[in-house]
């Protein structure tokens, strides 16, 4: 969870630290459950869940275009407004054209 007061940054391959966005949006995970009720050919067992609301632990940041093909490393590093830092790596393709 986080709020609006948190500072967000990104780095790619060991790159300069860059501040993401914070934005009030519907949670993309959630919406993808939803995407997939709403798009099934065969019954789904459960009840669908309710329409999605907004999400007030999200941030946004544009991935540089210019990424070479092949494994890089996205490390993303929160502060919360007290201080108490959080960090988190994935390593990802880009393919070819």
């Amino acid at each position: 969870m986080g709020s609006e007061k948190d500072e967000v940054l990104f780095r790619i391959d060991n790159g300069k630290w860059k501040k993401m966005t914070y934005v009030l949006e519907q949670d993309p995970n959630f919406l993808s459950t939803l995407h997939k009720w709403d798009n099934t050919e065969t019954l789904l067992t459960g009840r669908r869940p309710s329409m999605a609301a907004e999400c007030k632990h999200l941030w946004k940041a544009a991935i540089p275009m210019n990424l070479t093909a092949g494994e890089h490393l996205i490390e993303v590093k929160a502060t919360n407004m007290y201080g108490k830092v959080f960090s988190q790596s994935k390593k990802y393709k880009i393919l070819e054209n």
